[in-house]
């Protein structure tokens, strides 16, 4: 008879324990986002504020499908739209018009 082959276990990796920050601060960012939305809908001078508000929401979009969900498709297209964003709105407080 054969004897049976033990198979040597598996070494563990220790679980490292994450904090969420930047998802809170994606949900805190998306309300505010909305928040800013509907107030832009009545009062026209706030699209740079919502603005500001999105490209920032996008920044952090990017970064937490990079370091948590660990998917990079959509990562460039979150990073650029929100760095426009983010221009369009600091042109728009210069005072920069087009």
């Amino acid at each position: 008879m054969t004897k049976k082959q033990v198979q040597p276990k598996k070494k563990e990796t220790p679980q490292v324990k994450l904090s969420y920050p930047m998802l809170y601060l994606q949900v805190f960012l998306t309300i505010t986002m909305i928040v800013l939305g509907v107030i832009t809908l009545l009062n026209s001078k706030m699209l740079p504020w919502f603005e500001l508000s999105l490209g920032v929401t996008l920044l952090d979009i990017a970064l937490n499908n990079a370091l948590f969900y660990k998917r990079n498709g959509g990562t460039i297209l979150y990073a650029v739209i929100g760095m426009i964003l983010i221009g369009l709105s600091i042109m728009a407080f210069i005072g920069v018009e087009f």
